[in-house]
């Protein structure tokens, strides 16, 4: 990069008049890339990244599936995330008029579990020899799931959840969430033993 200058000299010796340009050269850029928090699952956050540049103008262009996302940052952060935020990323860097560009980075966003509780007739006139199951109805997300009961001092890990020798002490809340096979959990649910 520079001013340079030039004068002509003829056969004759004559000499023109000094003419100059100014020629910017920039480097060429280090290919951006990317990078991922990785699989997220659905209603939490994901960030992408890549690493940052410096220079008088820097810009950022994301896109997912050749659409322009809204983010002029080295990180494009997700929250939440939704099943549609699953797709191809790629960003374009522009530092001083010069761009580059990343690869394609293959996103997945997994579905979110969810589960109904069967319902739970009322316990009357209970002699402290009767069971209660409490039975977890899981959809949604990919089997196999893992449970957590709680509630009232209780806690068990299974769909069916069993209340031995139930007396009205056992009576109150009972709270189930469900972990599917890609990590990602529902919100509690819960129901009320009478």
């Amino acid at each position: 990069s520079g001013t340079f200058t030039l004068e002509v000299t003829d056969a004759n010796g004559c000499i023109s008049e000094i003419a100059s340009t100014e020629i910017i050269v920039r480097s060429t850029l280090d290919e951006p890339i990317l990078s991922y928090s990785g699989a997220a699952c659905e209603g939490t956050s994901m960030t992408l990244f890549t690493q940052t540049y410096t220079g008088e103008q820097v810009q950022f262009i994301w896109t997912n599936n050749g659409d322009t996302l809204n983010s002029i940052s080295h990180q494009l952060i997700i929250n939440p995330v939704t099943l549609s935020d699953t797709g191809n990323y790629a960003v374009t860097v522009i530092v001083n008029e010069c761009a580059a560009f990343s690869d394609t980075l293959v996103v997945e966003v997994y579905e979110q579990p969810a589960a109904i509780i069967a319902t739970v007739a009322p316990q009357a006139c209970v002699t402290g020899s009767e069971d209660l199951e409490l039975i977890a109805l899981p959809s949604g997300g990919v089997a196999p799931y893992t449970y957590l009961w709680s509630g009232n001092g209780f806690t068990a890990t299974d769909s069916i959840a069993t209340l031995t020798n139930i007396t009205a002490a056992n009576s109150g809340t009972y709270t189930l969430q469900i972990t599917d096979a890609n990590g990602c959990s529902n919100t509690p649910i819960s129901t009320e033993v009478d």
